[in-house]
């Protein structure tokens, strides 16, 4: 009797067109499942990691929490929206259904669907890229779901016109019986990706691929940018090496330090392959064979999760120097070098050449004073406790900074300018604020609140170690 009611429902799901071994997973993101910062409203990436949801999809964009409110999208800009990242499991995207906040009234979102991975959000504003467009959900519609029509894997998510704030965005996904668990990685060799590429034509990207190798060259390691360049082979030496280009950490984190890898570590590199060949070259020149921008570290030593990297708080007996020391040192150096010593550097902020929150870094220029023409450029330093930037407004010119990190005499076309690198903002106007009416009992150097240097505190509130004291 069971069997009979068994195969008198497969017969029933044949006949609706439903498969047996389908089912449906629903994701809901919300700015919290985003890991969106809760204390601002700026636009920030973010990641969803593979596994995390029900159906095992991964997410990426850019998008702002409106300082914990909701998820909040925009278009005026075009660098904003939410993708599905890759796709781990054969899953169908099936409806897509939006819970508005009642901050939005008149506006709208549009819905796009393809069966190619989207590598951007810009993708989602290029017609080339977008995909198929499923169609736009309005928030003073009465019906917020979206059915899908057609069988697509990867679906994005952005705004018609303006902003537009979400309370929860839900995601229906039809998939074989994996779901939302981790399929079992087939793992290649060096010397199997490199077969590979020699099949595939310049400037085709393969599938994503599992690569296993040990480091055999390091290039770069970028810790401004997050990312690395290195080769990797099945023996750990240069023969039969492949191109790793612009690599980021373990989880898709960003490379925070040029010692979180070396030569002879064993790695796992997750990615797409690709003949790289520049767009300004001949048809004849040739190609080069790497892991394309994009890739990243699936197990460093057989490690698949980053550590958490403690605050670095520098000792306070490290050497303290202002801008005109800190220029003689650099004069000193021979072209390109660095210091081996760190420094705690205070001058005033001159000017500013950027402030990135998107890569967590900001490149400025400090001198004794807000006009001074004699100055040390501060390179893509993060802010304090050594922790990526989040306020753009972090410093302005005038401040007066402390920043600690190397010095160095960087050359580019014979063109010589006095570095700071490798380094990191500790305060900003003294903003540990007043911590005592005595001087500290320390030899290292007092500064005024115009960041100059004095041999001898009188009266008056001085700088000292990166933090305000008062004499009386």
């Amino acid at each position: 009797m069971n069997k009979i009611l068994r195969l008198s429902l497969i017969c029933l799901l044949a006949l609706t067109g439903v498969q047996a071994n389908a089912l449906t997973d629903v994701d809901e993101l919300t700015w919290e499942v985003l890991g969106l910062d809760a204390s601002s409203s700026s636009y920030k990436d973010f990641w969803v990691k593979p596994f995390q949801l029900p159906s095992g999809q991964s997410y990426k964009g850019v998008a702002s929490s409106g300082q914990g409110k909701y998820i909040q999208l925009r278009s005026n800009k075009k660098d904003a929206g939410i993708y599905k990242e890759s796709s781990h499991n054969e899953a169908k995207v099936r409806s897509v259904t939006i819970a508005f906040n009642e901050a939005t009234t008149d506006r709208s979102v549009d819905i796009y669907v393809k069966n190619t991975p989207y590598e951007a959000v810009a993708d989602l504003y290029d017609e080339a890229k977008a995909g198929t467009k499923a169609g736009s959900i309005a928030a003073n519609a009465e019906n917020k779901t979206l059915k899908i029509e057609g069988e697509y894997k990867y679906v994005a998510i952005c705004a018609t016109n303006g902003a537009v704030y979400i309370d929860k965005i839900s995601v229906e996904w039809d998939h074989d019986e994996t779901g939302g668990q981790a399929p079992a990685i087939t793992m290649k060799t060096v010397a199997e990706a490199q077969a590979l590429l020699s099949t595939m034509a310049p400037n085709v990207k393969s599938d994503e691929v599992y690569v296993k190798g040990r480091i055999s060259k390091i290039d770069q390691v970028d810790p401004g940018h997050g990312n690395a360049t290195f080769y990797i082979s099945d023996s750990g030496s240069e023969e039969g090496q492949l191109e790793v280009f612009r690599c980021v950490f373990l989880e898709k984190e960003k490379f925070t330090s040029a010692d979180q890898i070396k030569v002879g570590d064993e790695v796992v590199i997750c990615g797409q392959l690709v003949n790289y060949r520049s767009s300004k070259a001949a048809e004849t020149d040739p190609v080069t064979p790497e892991f394309t921008q994009g890739c990243y570290i699936y197990s460093l030593n057989g490690k698949t999760k980053a550590d958490a990297q403690e605050p670095v708080t520098p000792p306070v007996e490290e050497k303290q120097v202002d801008v005109a020391e800190a220029l003689t040192i650099i004069n000193g150096l021979d072209n390109g070098k660095t210091t081996a010593d760190d420094y705690y550097l205070t001058g005033v902020v001159v000017s500013i050449d950027e402030i990135s929150t998107s890569f967590g870094n900001a490149t400025f220029n400090l001198g004794a004073t807000a006009d001074a023409t004699d100055v040390v450029k501060v390179f893509r330093a993060k802010g304090p406790d050594n922790k990526g930037i989040t306020d753009e407004d972090i410093i302005k010119v005038g401040d007066i900074v402390t920043v600690f990190g190397k010095l160095q005499k960087y050359v580019k076309k014979d063109v010589v300018t006095p570095e700071m690198s490798s380094c990191y903002i500790t305060a900003v106007n003294a903003s540990t604020a007043v911590r005592s009416v005595e001087q500290p009992k320390t030899d290292a150097p007092v500064y005024n609140l115009s960041g100059q240097r004095v041999e001898k505190a009188a009266k008056g509130v001085f700088i000292q170690n990166g933090r305000k004291f008062i004499l009386k």
